[in-house]
């Protein structure tokens, strides 16, 4: 994905209300499912972004091959299956000759047999809100509603924001977490985390 100028100018400006979310986790996905950028929240709650495999800095990727995320989602099964139905409506809509998305599925098909079954049944889920429970390993169990949000300018960007559970104690659990930790040092910019998907694995890079 190339980011225009008008794209660019308009990442900096969610990077900037990203950041004045405090306490509520936030990142920015593209038409790909690529993490673009997040706040220090998200990375405290969900995972350092900058530590994931070149290439893989992905939602879906993530979701099924990340050392963890099994355990960090209460009921993993359901909410995975929920993403896979969600990223099948996203991916019947790219252009054919997409690449990116095409090795993708097809490694995860090679490598979770979760993801090679559950992707077998063409599920198709428009996209919509849904709470998530995190069983956090030091904030305990935090309960978040996901909002997602279109980006004015940037067709395929959407910024997730997820707030805390009205009736819950997850605010205050997310800022204790918050002030207990080291501050995160500054996020790589988007350009150079989208030109970080443009280069291609090595064969010797996948599993199998």
């Amino acid at each position: 994905m190339r980011l225009t100028h008008r794209s660019a100018y308009c990442t900096r400006t969610v990077r900037r209300m990203l950041d004045q979310l405090g306490n509520m986790p936030a990142y920015v996905v593209d038409g790909n499912w690529n993490y673009v950028t997040w706040n220090e929240a998200a990375v405290k709650v969900f995972t350092d972004f900058r530590k994931m495999p070149a290439g893989r800095c992905n939602l879906l990727w993530f979701t099924f091959q990340h050392e963890g995320a099994r355990s960090l989602f209460r009921g993993w099964d359901a909410y995975a299956k929920c993403v896979l139905a969600q990223f099948r409506g996203d991916y019947i809509l790219r252009p054919s000759g997409e690449v990116f998305l095409r090795d993708l599925v097809e490694e995860l098909t090679d490598t979770d047999a979760d993801f090679c079954r559950w992707w077998a049944e063409h599920e198709v889920l428009k996209r919509s809100d849904w709470r998530k429970v995190i069983e956090h390993p030091v904030a305990g169990v935090l309960e978040l509603d996901a909002l997602p949000l279109e980006v004015p300018d940037a067709p395929g960007m959407r910024i997730m924001v997820y707030t805390p559970a009205p009736s819950t104690d997850t605010a205050q659990r997310i800022g204790a977490l918050m002030k207990s930790s080291l501050a995160a040092t500054k996020p790589l910019e988007a350009v150079t985390v989208l030109e970080t998907f443009r280069k291609p694995r090595t064969s010797a890079g996948r599993k199998g």
